[in-house]
Order: structure tokens, then sequence, then C-alpha cells
């Protein structure tokens, strides 16, 4: 979780911004070859059972915060803000890889 102060009580756009790969973590190695061969390693399986979201709540007094609302672009007003990745999957063999993640907090015009 992140925890952000934006200076004075206002409304923000929060923009959440996630590249994410989800695969099944037991296809990366083939078992029928020896550990030293190049055949070792497989192709990654894509899947798409793997879901990643952020999250976010503000705050004026930076004590006590509002419900947590998923958000990819939202407008919100606070002072304060906390932002939190989260992260489901059916399969628990499945695995997501974030490859980049970001939280932009602007005034809207």
């Amino acid at each position: 979780m992140q925890r952000l102060t934006v200076g004075t009580i206002a409304v923000r756009r929060y923009h959440s911004h996630i590249k994410s790969h989800a695969y099944v973590a037991d296809d990366l190695f083939d078992s029928d070859e020896l550990f030293d061969s190049g055949e070792m390693f497989d192709e990654t399986s894509n899947i798409n059972d793997g879901n990643a979201w952020q999250e976010v709540r503000v705050s004026d007094d930076g004590i006590t915060y509002g419900a947590w609302a998923k958000f990819v672009v939202g407008d919100f007003s606070g002072r304060y803000a906390q932002v939190r990745l989260n992260i489901s999957r059916a399969d628990t063999a499945n695995n997501i890889e974030i490859q980049e993640l970001s939280t932009t907090i602007k005034i809207p015009a």
C-alpha cells in the first residue's frame, strides 16, 4: 500500500496504469529433458484467469479514510490518499507478473 499527500483538500483525477502478464508456473520447465538441456525450458502459456487492479481511498485529515474504490480513472476529493494493488487468480498454479505499475494524480481541467 502506498500513502500519498497531495497538498490541499481538492478534487483530483487519479489514473491507474498496470501492465501485467499471467502465466502458468508449471509450464516453465519441461520434465522430459535433462536440466542442462537447451530444450529444458518451455514457452510459458498465456492464461486469462488472473486479474490485477488498483484501489484508492482518500481522507481529509490523514486519519479517517473512506472505503476502498476500484479505479482506472476516477475523480476523488481529499488531501491524503492510500493506493493499493490487488491481484486475483482462479488457479493457484497460475501467476501474474506485474511489469509496470503507476498511479498519476492531477487536478482535473
